[in-house]
C-alpha cells in the first residue's frame, strides 16, 4: 500500500467494537468480498459517491477507479 493507507479513517456503527483493520480487510469489505469481520460481525460498506475524497480513497487506498468499483 502507499503512504495514505495509514491515514484512512473508517466510520462505523457504534455497535461495532473494532479498533483496527488491515488494508486487505478494508479493501475486501468495500469490494463486498467480505461481509463479516473476524469476530463474525456483519458489515455492509457505504461509500459517499463522487468528489475528491471518494476518488482519493479509490485511487490511493483501493487501487481502483470508480468504474472498477461499480463493476
Amino acid at each position: 500500500m502507499n503512504a495514505l493507507a495509514g491515514t484512512v479513517k473508517i466510520i462505523a456503527n457504534p455497535s461495532i467494537y473494532y479498533d483496527t483493520m488491515d488494508p486487505s480487510e478494508v479493501k475486501n469489505v468495500f469490494l463486498e468480498e467480505l461481509t463479516s469481520l473476524r469476530d463474525g460481525t456483519h458489515v455492509e460498506p457505504l461509500l459517499s459517491k463522487g468528489g475528491a475524497v471518494h476518488e482519493a480513497f479509490l485511487n490511493s487506498y483501493m487501487a481502483i477507479n470508480d468504474e472498477a468499483l461499480r463493476n
